[in-house]
């Protein structure tokens, strides 16, 4: 009767675990897993060569939409900025050669400017030295912009650097993506065999010569 019960246990859970796995949008922690699958001794076990990807707080005046991760949205908001930096210099550079007006030329280099004031503060709110790494990157070309002076000028050098240098950073970011999800993925499949080693478990309990 006691091994039906834990049978029972061990299927509920890890059940749940494989809904939670298919659906989650977000990284998933240790402690998370074993707040999900309770104390039994005979399931914590497994839980011990996991090991999540490293974690990121969000600042606490960062609103994230439910059943979004903070990095997933920290990320997100980041590449749109810089997409459309991308966009809206390019759009400058193409005025500035066609010898369109001043205003009509900062118009757009001011739009990208302020996008990338937009990236710097998304991200901010996560702590990990990688996206300290690239929040630095894009104060620093932020901070060229206003230094080279080509938020006032109509420059086609000046404009094209900045694009060339907008255009690296949105690179990096697109890497760093890349890698968090491959990082996540991993992650996933640990736990994913984790639940099947469970499943095999079970398949044990209670059989003659089993304890």
């Amino acid at each position: 009767m006691k091994s039906e019960r834990l049978k029972r246990f061990i299927y509920t859970f890890t059940d749940l675990l494989g809904v939670f796995i298919e659906n989650m949008p977000v990284k998933i922690s240790e402690d998370r897993l074993r707040e999900l699958l309770g104390p039994n001794p005979a399931i914590k076990e497994f839980l011990s060569p996991v090991q999540p990807p490293t974690p990121s707080s969000l600042k606490s005046h960062i609103a994230t939409p439910p059943g979004v991760s903070e990095e997933h949205y920290c990320y997100d908001c980041a590449s749109k900025h810089l997409g459309t930096a991308k966009v809206l210099l390019r759009e400058a550079l193409q005025r500035a050669v066609k010898g369109e007006p001043k205003e009509a030329i900062l118009e757009k280099v001011r739009g990208a400017y302020e996008e990338l004031m937009g990236a710097e503060d998304d991200t901010q709110a996560l702590s990990d030295e990688r996206t300290k790494q690239i929040n630095s990157m894009i104060r620093d070309i932020r901070k060229w912009f206003y230094d080279s002076g080509v938020i006032v000028s109509t420059d086609k050098n000046l404009i094209s650097e900045a694009l060339s240098k907008v255009d690296r950073l949105n690179n990096e970011v697109y890497a760093e993506i890349e890698r968090r999800r491959e990082s996540l993925k991993e992650f996933l499949t640990k736990v994913e065999e984790k639940v099947k080693e469970l499943k095999e478990k079970v398949e044990t309990v209670g059989k003659p010569g089993e304890h």
